[in-house]
């Protein structure tokens, strides 16, 4: 289990990350991470659907596996269960015999068009209502939730606030825990890619909604929009904040670090171009938490050789042979 592993990475067992020789950089990492070809999860899985308290519904995929514990994986902004970070981890669940739960959040998808509402880190309701659906199903099994970027956020947020609906165990990839710093990184004219490729993907899946009859029309954008743009007159009202400064500030999981006492494992990169690295460090994280930085890596990129040739997130898959060893 991961409170065994946590412990056990303290005294320096966890895989050490080389990045791939002409990858230097966060940047490269990012960039290549999210392009290269991946391979995809073969197994068969049964698709379900999550009913939520205001009529919308999460699109998820299970692949079964050993009944004594479930691992469900969330994406992050503007991703999807066929992510490239998904599918790999997920895989390697997979192949490893685990039984898995792959979430496509609000209008993500294949859920586009059951959802209305907008998926953003304080969406901790959605992640709740996913871990009671496992354990009505599989009272037995032991849960572990899995976040990415923003949902790795939403994950340690869950964990700081609620004392129920809880997974067992946590693992929190290169979360954005201050997202006002986030938010700033995003407007830098170097992050200028990063910041259109959410705004773009964000687009889309308000696009579809509106195809989908869900919402009557798209919402009124200025014409160059950015991140901070679309969380303010989108994000923000729809899920119910006065503007986009309380949404930053409540949902900023720093702010609940010290209350988490389910046992995670947080990671992130000294150089992720746009989740500054020094937020970690002054975040006074709670016992229950391991907090591991690796010197280069990028935004859940993480590429490293692997014998001849490319083994995409080869480094994200040694660390998931042993987090999910049972």
């Amino acid at each position: 289990m991961i409170a065994s592993t946590v412990a056990v990475e303290r005294h320096n067992s966890f895989p050490e990350f080389r990045s791939w020789p002409f990858l230097f950089g966060g940047h490269w990492q990012t960039i290549c991470a999210y392009f290269l070809p991946f391979p995809r999860i073969q197994k068969d899985y049964e698709s379900f659907l999550i009913p939520l308290e205001d009529g919308d519904r999460l699109a998820c995929r299970y692949y079964p596996g050993s009944e004594r514990r479930t691992i469900i994986f969330f994406h992050g902004l503007g991703g999807s269960a066929d992510s490239n970070y998904i599918q790999v981890c997920g895989g390697v669940a997979v192949a490893n015999g685990q039984s898995v739960v792959l979430v496509n959040h609000r209008g993500a998808g294949e859920g586009h068009p059951h959802a209305r509402g907008i998926y953003h880190s304080g969406s901790m309701a959605d992640v709740c209502a996913v871990i009671r659906h496992v354990r009505e199903k599989s009272p037995q099994t032991r849960i572990t939730a899995v976040g990415f970027s923003l949902s790795a956020n939403l994950l340690l947020n869950l964990a700081g606030l609620y004392d129920r609906d809880l997974p067992d165990d946590l693992i929190a990839v290169n979360p954005p825990i201050d997202l006002h710093l986030t938010a700033r990184c995003l407007r830098h004219p170097r992050n200028f890619i990063y910041d259109q490729m959410f705004v773009r993907e964000l687009k889309a899946s308000m696009r579809r909604r509106v195809d989908a009859g869900l919402l009557r029309r798209m919402p009124e954008l200025p014409r160059f929009c950015r991140l901070v743009d679309f969380d303010e007159r989108v994000t923000a009202p729809m899920a119910g904040f006065r503007s986009r400064d309380e949404y930053y500030t409540r949902c900023s999981s720093i702010h609940y670090a010290s209350r988490i006492r389910v046992p995670g494992l947080v990671l992130t990169t000294e150089d992720d171009p746009f989740i500054p690295v020094e937020p970690f460090r002054r975040a006074r994280f709670s016992s229950a938490v391991d907090l591991h930085i690796t010197k280069t890596g990028g935004h859940v990129g993480y590429l490293s050789r692997s014998g001849s040739g490319w083994k995409p997130s080869r480094w994200l898959e040694l660390v998931f042979k042993q987090l999910t060893r049972l």
